[in-house]
């Protein structure tokens, strides 16, 4: 909605109001009035491409396309560009099984995890032919006694060294044979704790896992590939909370940003001492973006708890990750609350676009959204 007649209809009754007696000397400076906030509705645009009773849980992108995964299964669009379902034109891969994450080195090696019932192990799969045919494979995580807490459940694709990197349950492992042998790095095969991410920093040879303990606090590990040692930070934010998601500043190599339940914090000195950039104990933050455009412009969103509707609240960071402002997606009785968002090639060379993987706090469906930030005119 266009602000500027309102504004000039209160600049007009200032100037009138100073005119009929007002008691300030002429001398006094008078306060301009507060800046209006910017509408965002022609700066951040949303589309919905579908999938609309699948509760997403992971996306995974590469140039060939994206695949989208969730309570019934596996589902790939080769279309980048796509702004609406039938563009997306998503091919329906596995089905009977609840994928929870995924991950790769290419579109021809991917992997994905997931669960065929809530009391069944978590099972592997790999895909040698963009998700066509995908094959189960029997591995040794969690070592020879098979221990239910050993399950494999998040993974890291080096491609700097073709090595597999899988965590579970705090341990840390490797393969060297696409997922079938593992051989323990850090951590223990029957530890009670839960792994969420993954991920390598690009600079020093580190590997570092966001997840909880059995008293639901938030862990953080980091392991040097170099010295194999570990490092470990409990309680970043007031329990319960997981970290989620675990962000290298590509401008700062020892800056870390952390998503997690109950906000976002940060460390300029790589892990020396830690800050908290926002406190949100109503919700989780899955995925912390920043822009391939922009240095200074970061992206998450919110997905609450045990909450339905779920309206999609996306945030953003203009200075850094410094500060964040909320946008709302205009329908609010809507499961939009984002479990994964991913940066997508779609040939923009101004705008920011992101694939969004939708559900709400209970696990109902929401789809995949498509959104796009104009960074012309984002400041």
């Amino acid at each position: 909605m266009n602000s500027t007649p309102l504004l000039l209809i209160s600049c007009s009754v200032l100037l009138l109001t100073g005119c009929l007696g007002s008691s300030s000397s002429p001398s006094e400076p008078v306060a301009p009035p507060p800046p209006t906030p910017p509408d965002v509705s022609d700066i951040i645009r949303y589309n919905h491409l579908g999938l609309s009773d699948v509760a997403v849980e992971t996306l995974f992108v590469t140039d060939e396309g994206v695949w989208a995964a969730g309570d019934r299964g596996i589902f790939f669009s080769s279309n980048l560009s796509a702004t609406n379902e039938d563009d997306a034109n998503w091919q329906h891969q596995l089905d009977g099984i609840h994928i929870s994450h995924m991950q790769g080195f290419h579109a021809y090696e991917v992997y994905a995890i997931g669960v065929e019932a809530p009391d069944k192990p978590y099972v592997l799969f790999r895909s040698t032919d963009r998700g066509q045919t995908w094959h189960h494979i029997e591995n040794n995580f969690g070592g020879p006694s098979g221990d239910a807490y050993s399950n494999l459940e998040t993974l890291y694709a080096d491609s700097e060294t073709g090595y597999l990197y899988g965590a579970g349950q705090q341990a840390i492992a490797v393969s060297f044979d696409q997922g079938e042998q593992w051989q323990l790095l850090s951590g223990g095969w029957d530890m009670i704790a839960l792994s969420a991410m993954l991920t390598k920093h690009p600079v020093h040879n580190d590997l570092w896992l966001g997840g909880q303990n059995a008293i639901e606090q938030s862990t953080l590990v980091r392991y040097s590939l170099n010295h194999q040692t570990m490092d470990m930070w409990d309680g970043l934010l007031p329990a319960p909370s997981v970290n989620e998601t675990i962000v290298f500043d590509r401008t700062n190599p020892d800056r870390v940003i952390i998503g997690a339940e109950g906000g976002l914090v940060t460390s300029v000195d790589y892990g020396d001492s830690w800050h908290e950039l926002l406190a949100d104990t109503n919700a989780f933050y899955f995925d912390v973006l920043q822009s391939p455009l922009d240095n200074d412009v970061w992206y998450s969103a919110r997905w609450n708890k045990g909450v339905e509707p779920h309206p999609l609240q996306f945030i953003y960071s203009i200075d850094n990750g410094e500060s964040w402002q909320t946008t709302q997606h205009p329908a609010s009785d809507v499961n939009y609350g984002v479990r994964s968002m991913k940066f997508v090639n779609a040939g923009q060379t101004r705008s920011d676009v992101m694939w969004a993987a939708l559900q709400s706090g209970r696990w109902s469906g929401g789809g995949v959204m498509r959104i796009e930030v104009d960074l012309a005119v984002f400041h």
